[in-house]
This record gives C-alpha cells, sequence and structure tokens, in this order.
C-alpha cells in the first residue's frame, strides 16, 4: 500500500510558453504608431504657420494625448500646409 506523505512535494520547473508570431503584433502597432507621433510632433515644432499660443496648445495636447492628437494634427494641419 503507497501511503500519502505531505511534507513530500513534486516540484517541476515551470515550462517555457512556444512562441508565436501574434506575439509581434503589438510591436507591430506601437512602433509604428510610436515613429507616426514623433513625425508630426516635429513637424509642429518646425511648422512656420502656426502661431506661439497654437504651439503651445498643440504641445500640451501632444504630450496628454499622444497618438490621438498626433491623428488629429495630421488631419487639421498638416495636411492644410502644402
Amino acid at each position: 500500500m503507497v501511503q500519502f506523505n505531505p511534507l513530500v512535494i513534486a516540484v517541476s520547473a515551470p515550462t517555457q510558453p512556444e512562441f508565436s508570431p501574434v506575439q509581434l503584433l503589438p510591436l507591430l502597432l506601437v512602433i509604428p504608431l510610436i515613429a507616426f507621433w514623433i513625425w508630426m510632433f516635429r513637424d509642429m515644432l518646425n511648422n512656420p504657420n502656426i502661431s506661439d499660443t497654437a504651439r503651445s496648445t498643440w504641445i500640451v495636447a501632444f504630450i496628454f494625448l499622444n497618438a490621438f492628437t498626433a491623428v488629429v494634427y495630421y488631419a487639421y494641419e498638416y495636411r492644410n500646409k502644402r
């Protein structure tokens, strides 16, 4: 007859999860978004058509609203600049 000893606990090392290409999906979305944000932020800083007051407002918006502001800036300022 086999007796159960509560003091003996089998500890196995955790197995490594297998790599999945789906794990790269966040990087494929985040890296281009950061690049777009930097592109729009630099354009806003160098845009001579924006007044100092508007530039200050855009800077605050870029800092607090991030990518959303970059899309709004692209739609209202960048496309109309040319």
